[in-house]
């Protein structure tokens, strides 16, 4: 009888701990399947919020700077030495597959940054005039500026102490720049320069008007001056993006809860709408509606003697019984 007990209390024991263990794997699966759903649209949120906040932060900041290369030209005189044209240049800032480059609403600095030899005879060419003008695809002018520029004057007795204490530099040739003279000329061509929502510039031309002057090279430089939202978000990109992503979590979440409820609620919904469409249909039996019932009392058979009715005026209280129910029938 002990032996029997003990064995029996032994069993529920081990009833118990496979039931616990299965509940237990149960709930531990449970929740690790939940834990992943929810690891997996966290990281799809995130993802998409990343990928909207890039995508118009590429599409409302436009570049901060744009550089272009100057080639000039001119004509030659007939001897062969001179220049008997003022120097001109076509900068073409669109690509070769590109509408524009531009951002429309932006406003610009438009500058010409030209590296001059420091000689005499471009000391002795004195002040003389940029010309530029902005064109749209069609080649129609959009806007000009005229800007006078001349080189920065350096006294005899300033050059001579800069050459003598810069000499070792210039023969050794260390470091690089030493080696040559030269001069930096920066020439604002247009100030805080829109461009137009229906001509947008693709292009400059530039006119430098002296003979006399010789340069090594020139560059086109387009500087935005950000404003606003962009403001922030060029000059505080961390916080912005921060801020961005967040706002794109926040939303894009928003609607997935709102799909998801959504989306419950037609999938609970759908059987008892089908249930009670199924209803109607073998209830109205193709009427639109469902019909009334009635109830036909038929007339209180006569008494005779004896307390039982005549069987003539049963049959013609039945007759008349369903002459009634055919005719309301044949209504309905």
């Amino acid at each position: 009888m002990i032996v029997g007990m003990v064995k029996g209390q032994i069993r529920r024991l081990v009833y118990r701990f496979r039931n616990f263990t299965r509940s237990f794997l149960y709930g531990a699966k449970y929740a690790a399947k939940r834990v992943f759903v929810l690891f997996g649209l966290v990281v799809v949120i995130l993802w998409i919020s990343v990928l909207l906040y890039a995508s118009f932060y590429h599409i409302y900041v436009p570049s901060a700077s744009i550089v272009r290369p100057a080639y000039f030209k001119f004509r030659v005189c007939p001897s062969g030495v001179g220049m008997c044209s003022f120097p001109m240049a076509n900068v073409t800032l669109c690509a070769e597959n590109q509408a524009e480059v531009l951002g429309r609403g932006q406003q610009y600095n438009v500058m010409l940054k030209m590296s001059v030899p420091d000689s005499a005879s471009n000391r002795d060419v004195g002040m003389f005039m940029v010309i530029s003008r902005l064109y749209d695809r069609y080649g129609i002018i959009a806007q000009e500026s005229s800007r006078a520029v001349s080189l920065k004057y350096q006294s005899d007795l300033l050059k001579t102490i800069q050459t003598l204490v810069l000499a070792p530099l210039y023969l050794t040739g260390l470091i690089a720049g030493f080696a040559e003279q030269t001069q930096s000329l920066t020439v604002e061509l247009f100030e805080e320069y829109w461009d137009d929502f229906y001509q947008p510039a693709v292009g400059v031309l530039l006119e430098i008007h002296s003979r006399q002057l010789t340069f090594y090279t020139a560059q086109l430089q387009f500087h935005a001056c950000y404003a606003g939202m962009r403001y922030y978000l060029f000059y505080y990109p961390l916080s912005s993006a921060c801020f961005g992503i967040l706002f794109n979590c926040l939303w894009v979440a928003a609607a997935f809860t709102l799909s998801w409820y959504k989306l419950g609620l037609e999938l609970l919904e759908g059987p008892q709408v089908k249930a009670i469409n199924g209803f109607s249909s073998e209830a109205d039996d193709g009427a639109g509606f469902v019909q009334p019932f009635t109830m036909n009392v038929a007339r209180r058979p006569t008494e005779t003697v004896g307390g039982l009715p005549d069987s003539g005026d049963t049959k013609a209280d039945t007759g008349q019984s369903t002459e009634d129910c055919q005719l309301r029938h044949r209504v309905k």
